[in-house]
């Protein structure tokens, strides 16, 4: 992870939430909507990047996930 290359800054990030993930499965009411949440923060985060900074967050981070 570097400074100024957001690619990699949101993939730690993702990275992160990934691992919370796995350790919280699906199927839980509270877990899904703390997932939920966290993915539609991390969206809202990635486009205002992008505006901001005309085109520098990678708006698939999100897709992938």
């Amino acid at each position: 992870m570097t400074r100024n290359n957001f690619y990699s800054q949101l993939n730690e990030v993702w990275v992160l939430l990934n691992d919370w993930r796995n350790d919280h499965p699906e199927g839980t009411k509270h877990n899904d909507e703390a997932w939920k949440q966290a993915c539609q923060a991390m969206a809202w985060i990635e486009e205002d990047l992008e505006a901001a900074y005309h085109g520098a967050a990678d708006p698939r981070l999100c897709e992938e996930r």
